[in-house]
C-alpha cells in the first residue's frame, strides 16, 4: 500500500528527465490504482516520448478502471492528434460500451492513425451500434485502414452480416470484393445465401472473390453456389472453383 506522500512523490516523478524512472512511476502509480493520479497519468499519453513507458500509461489507466473511461473519452476531441491516437488506444483495451459513440463520431478524424485506433476499438468493444458506420466506410481509405476494418468487422462475427450484405450491392466493384471477403472470414450458415448470390455478380472479381471465400465451407449451399461458379464465363473464376471442388473430395 503507497502513502499520500508516495504517490505524489511518483506522481512527480513522471517528469523526470530519467526514463527509467518515469517508467518506475508508472508502475507504481499502476499498482496501485489510485484515481488520485488518474490526471497526472492522463496528462502523460501525449507527451511521454518512450514508446515503452507510454505503453505502460495505458497499462496504469486500465488499471484505474471505470475511472479512467470518460476522461478518455473527453481526450478524443484533443487538439493533438498523439494525444486523440492514444486515447482510442487506451479505450480499445478497456473496452467499455459508454465510448462507442464518441468513437464513432472519431471515424472522420482527419488523422489516418487515430481512425485506425478507433476502427481497433469498436471491434474489441463489439457493440452493434458501430456496425452502420464501420461498414458504411469500407472502400474508402488507405490499404491499412481497409485492413483494420476487415478485421474489426470479423469480430462482430454474425451480427455484422445484414449490415454487411446491404453493402453488397454497393455500386463500387472494391467495396464489394472486400465485403465478400469479409462474410468470407465470418463463414457459417448466415452468410452462405451471399455467395450464391455473388455468383450473378457482374464483376468477375467479386465472383472470384466469392469462391475464394468458400474455401472450406462445407455447407450445400456453399456446394450449389461452387457447382455455379465451376461453369463461369470466366477462366480465373471457371479454374478457382473447380480447384475448390476438388479440395473438398
Amino acid at each position: 500500500m503507497h502513502s499520500e506522500h508516495e504517490i505524489a512523490a511518483h506522481i512527480l516523478d513522471l517528469q523526470d528527465l530519467d526514463k527509467n524512472k518515469r517508467l518506475h512511476a508508472v508502475m507504481a502509480l499502476g499498482q496501485t490504482a489510485n484515481v488520485a493520479a488518474l490526471p497526472a497519468l492522463l496528462a502523460r499519453l501525449g507527451a511521454e516520448p518512450d514508446f515503452f513507458v507510454r505503453d505502460n500509461v495505458s497499462w496504469a489507466l486500465l488499471r484505474m478502471g471505470d475511472a479512467a473511461v470518460l476522461p478518455l473519452i473527453a481526450m478524443l476531441d484533443d487538439t493533438d492528434h498523439v494525444v486523440r491516437y492514444h486515447a482510442a488506444h487506451s479505450l480499445s483495451k478497456l473496452a467499455d460500451a459508454r465510448a462507442v459513440e464518441a468513437l464513432i463520431a472519431t471515424l472522420d478524424d482527419t488523422d489516418v492513425h487515430v481512425v485506425q485506433k478507433a476502427i481497433y476499438a469498436l471491434g474489441s468493444i463489439r457493440d452493434a451500434r458501430a456496425l452502420s458506420a464501420l461498414t458504411s466506410r469500407i472502400g474508402i481509405g488507405s490499404r491499412e485502414l481497409q485492413n483494420a476494418l476487415h478485421d474489426a468487422l470479423v469480430t462482430f462475427g454474425a451480427t455484422a452480416v445484414p449490415h454487411l450484405l446491404v453493402m453488397s450491392e454497393h455500386a463500387d466493384v472494391a467495396v464489394r470484393v472486400a465485403v465478400t471477403e469479409i462474410l468470407g472470414a465470418i463463414g457459417g450458415s448466415a452468410v452462405s445465401s451471399a455467395f450464391v448470390a455473388a455468383m450473378t455478380d457482374d464483376a468477375w472479381e467479386v465472383r472470384f472473390a466469392a469462391v475464394n471465400a468458400m474455401r472450406g465451407m462445407h455447407d450445400p449451399i456453399v456446394a450449389h453456389a461452387l457447382g455455379i461458379a465451376a461453369q463461369d464465363e470466366h477462366l480465373h473464376v471457371r479454374l478457382l472453383a473447380k480447384r475448390v471442388l476438388q479440395e473438398r473430395h
